[in-house]
C-alpha cells in the first residue's frame, strides 16, 4: 500500500513542497480507504505544513487510533497539539511514544520543548540531555527563553552553551542578537514619558460661569515607571523580524524523509521513573472523539 502508484505520487509532491496537491491525492486515497493509517499520518503532516494545525490533530489522531504501537504518529500528534498550545495533551502523546520506543530521540526533543513552555525548565533540560549533548540543551532552553520573551534568561542559557563549547558560531549570533534586543528595550523603557497628574481645579472664586480645566494628553504606549521591575520582556512585531532569523530548536514534525540526528548512537536506556504509562492503552482507548487529549490523564 505504501508503495502504490498514488502513494508515490503523493510523496514527490510532499518533497517538492507542493502539500496541496499532496492532500488532494492522500484525500482520494482515504475515500477508498478510511483506515489507511499511512495517508492519514501523512494527511496530518500536510495539513500542519498548511498552518491547519486543528485539522492535522484530526487525522494524526484517527492514525494513532489504527496504529497505536507506532511511535512516530504518536510524536507527530504530540507536537501537532503543541502547535495548538495544548501544551498537556501534547506532553501525554509524546510521553506514550517514548514509552512505546525509547530511541526515538525527536520524541525526547520535542517533551523538552513542551515542558519548557510550560515554564518546567529544570525537567527540560533533563529530557534534552537524554539525547543531546549539555551545550545542545542550553541552546534549546535559550531559544525557548526567546521565544517565551524572557530575554535574561535566553542569554544565561546561550552564554552557558559558550562555556561548555566557545566554537559554536551559532550561538556566538544568538548571543549577539539577544543582547541587541535586550539594548532594543532598555532604551524604550527609558523612553517612556512620566506619569501625569492633573492638578486639582481651584476652588477659589471665578467671575465666569465655567472652568477652564488643564488638559492631560497620554500616550497610547504603556507608562511606565522609573522604579518598576519588570519582570517580564515582551517582544514587539520589530523584534520578532531578528529572532525569525535566529536558529530553529531541536524540535520538528516528521519530515517526508527522515534525517538522522548527528552525535547519537542507539540503543538509548531511558529512566523515566515518574512517568507511570498506561499498560493496556488506555491512552488510545479513552480517547473517541477530538476532544482535547488532556482529559486521558484524569482517567488514568
Amino acid at each position: 500500500m505504501d508503495e502504490s502508484p498514488q502513494m508515490i505520487m503523493a510523496r514527490q509532491a510532499e518533497e517538492k513542497g507542493q502539500f496541496v496537491k499532496a492532500e488532494q491525492t492522500y484525500r482520494v486515497m482515504l475515500q477508498r480507504n478510511p483506515g489507511n493509517s499511512v495517508a492519514l499520518h501523512r494527511m496530518g503532516i500536510v495539513n500542519s505544513k498548511l498552518g491547519r494545525h486543528e485539522t492535522a490533530t484530526k487525522y494524526l489522531m484517527e492514525a494513532v487510533k489504527v496504529q497505536p504501537e507506532n511511535p512516530k504518529y504518536l510524536t507527530d500528534l504530540g507536537y501537532a497539539l503543541y502547535l495548538q498550545n495544548d501544551l498537556p495533551a501534547a506532553e501525554i502523546a509524546l510521553e506514550e511514544s517514548i514509552k512505546r520506543d525509547p530511541s526515538t530521540k525527536r520524541s525526547f526533543n520535542n517533551l523538552s520543548l513542551v515542558l519548557g513552555h510550560q515554564g518546567r525548565m529544570d525537567e527540560a533540560y533533563q529530557v534534552a540531555r537524554t539525547v543531546m549533548s549539555a551545550e545542545e540543551a542550553h541552546a534549546n532552553l535559550g531559544y525557548i527563553s526567546l521565544q517565551r520573551g524572557m530575554l535574561d534568561d535566553a542569554a544565561r542559557h546561550y552564554h552557558r552553551a559558550l562555556e561548555i563549547n566557545p566554537d559554536l558560531d551559532s550561538i556566538k549570533e544568538a548571543v549577539v542578537q539577544v543582547a541587541q534586543l535586550q539594548k532594543q528595550q532598555m532604551e524604550k523603557t527609558m523612553s517612556q514619558p512620566e506619569v501625569q497628574v492633573a492638578q486639582t481645579p481651584v476652588t477659589a472664586p471665578v467671575e465666569t460661569d465655567s472652568f477652564v480645566s488643564e488638559v492631560v494628553t497620554v500616550t497610547e504606549e504603556s507608562v511606565v515607571s522609573e522604579t518598576d521591575d519588570t519582570e517580564f520582556r515582551i517582544i514587539t512585531e520589530a523584534d520578532a523580524e531578528v529572532i525569525g532569523t535566529m536558529e530553529q530548536p531541536v524540535a520538528q514534525i516528521s519530515a517526508v524523509q527522515e534525517l538522522p540526528i548527528q552525535g547519537f548512537e542507539p540503543p538509548l536506556h531511558v529512566s523515566n521513573d515518574d512517568y507511570i504509562p498506561s499498560v493496556d492503552n488506555t491512552f488510545l482507548k479513552t480517547v473517541q472523539s477530538l476532544e482535547s487529549v488532556t482529559n486521558v490523564r484524569s482517567v488514568e
